[in-house]
């Protein structure tokens, strides 16, 4: 990856541990949540939105997404380079941020371990304590941000990045913060970090806020009705999906003979269409509103999240969380044929009894 350089930026590198299927709306987001009811939701509703984003897209084409799918808040869309989080800590603003957690560890054996979590992080600052000092005239705004060290925020939602292997190789031979502040920003480092998957995201994280709902990072579910679609419908799968599978024992080169195997294993094990695209065919199909369905995924930390998705609306079809597995594998490919096949199924038995019952209900009439 090509790393280029920052001028400045505030990097979030606290943040209260969270493994997500892309998407959350939650105050901790590895708990059933409770309805999002809090004062720093109601502060959120009443804010504009900063959204500090990657450079690898411009400003108006992250625009042009922003106006047609957020609603919940006005918005704007700054530079980082420009961002200064100085500017909007006591306004009326909430932050939409690029930000990563990520170091090195030593594990119980002494073996060098990486740790990486990278997202995109929705939050409004915690400002109280501040308030109140300036309040009882113990400081100016001006003096308390001129000596702030440590910035306290109240959490809204996040959007979890699919970091690129090749990113966690960099930080397992060793990268300064300076260095990863340079490559979230400014380099390809991760498989879902685009404006068509952004565009998904942010369908769906909208319209959970706009609804007041939480969305439980852990839930296994699907949309029968939805996800019957699939038995006449493609399934589009990304080519980068051979970075993340393993046909059997032993992990094949992750190259086109590794995109034949899947290929086969599709074939094998999943009865109905599917086709495997570069994610770049999948992007432009999102943003040309296309009515397809695309399988999505995140590895993380021991985490596997697969995800079905209708690129119109943004919205997952079928959700399926693993813990402590870091692959697909066939039987992945198995679960998401049996989940098609129960809800074909579901949908034809439902239609059965609503017809049994109208029958029913006309010969009483008469």
């Amino acid at each position: 990856m090509k790393t280029q350089k920052l001028i400045t930026l505030l990097i979030l590198l606290f943040f209260s541990f969270s493994t997500i299927a892309q998407v959350s709306v939650a105050r901790n987001h590895l708990k059933k949540p409770k309805k999002v009811k809090t004062k720093a939701f109601e502060k959120f509703k009443k804010s504009t939105t900063i959204f500090v984003l990657s450079n690898l897209h411009s400003k108006e084409e992250y625009e042009k997404i922003l106006n047609e799918v957020w609603t919940v808040t006005p918005f704007k869309v700054v530079n980082e380079a420009d961002y200064n989080y100085k500017d909007y800590y006591f306004g009326d603003y909430s932050i939409f941020g690029l930000a990563t957690r990520s170091y090195r560890y030593r594990g119980k054996y002494g073996g060098l371990h990486v740790f990486n979590q990278s997202y995109l992080k929705l939050y409004v600052f915690n400002t109280k304590s501040s308030l109140k000092e300036i309040a009882n005239d113990n400081k100016t705004e001006e003096e308390f941000l001129k000596n702030l060290k440590k910035v306290k925020t109240h959490e809204i939602g996040l959007i979890l990045l699919n970091s690129a292997g090749e990113f966690k190789e960099q930080i397992y031979n060793g990268l300064t913060r300076e260095d990863i502040r340079q490559i979230i920003f400014n380099d390809s480092f991760s498989t879902n970090n685009t404006l068509g998957y952004f565009r998904n995201n942010l369908q769906k994280i909208n319209t959970l806020l706009l609804e007041e709902q939480n969305h439980y990072l852990l839930d296994s579910d699907s949309n029968p009705e939805e996800l019957m679609k699939l038995s006449s419908d493609t399934l589009y799968i990304p080519e980068f999906i051979k970075n993340y599978y393993r046909s059997s024992i032993y992990r094949l080169p992750k190259d086109d003979s590794l995109l034949k195997v899947i290929t086969d294993d599709f074939e094998e094990n999943y009865d109905f269409n599917f086709k495997i695209v570069t994610k770049e065919i999948i992007d432009q199909k999102i943003l040309n509103k296309e009515p397809i369905y695309y399988l999505r995924f995140v590895s993380t930390n021991g985490n596997l999240f697969t995800h079905i998705v209708n690129a119109q609306t943004g919205e997952p079809i079928y959700r399926q969380y693993k813990k402590l597995s870091f692959i697909l594998r066939k039987k992945n490919i198995k679960k998401i044929n049996k989940a098609i096949e129960k809800s074909v199924k579901k949908i034809m038995k439902d239609k059965q009894k609503a017809k049994e019952k109208a029958e029913a209900a006309k010969v009483l009439n008469i």
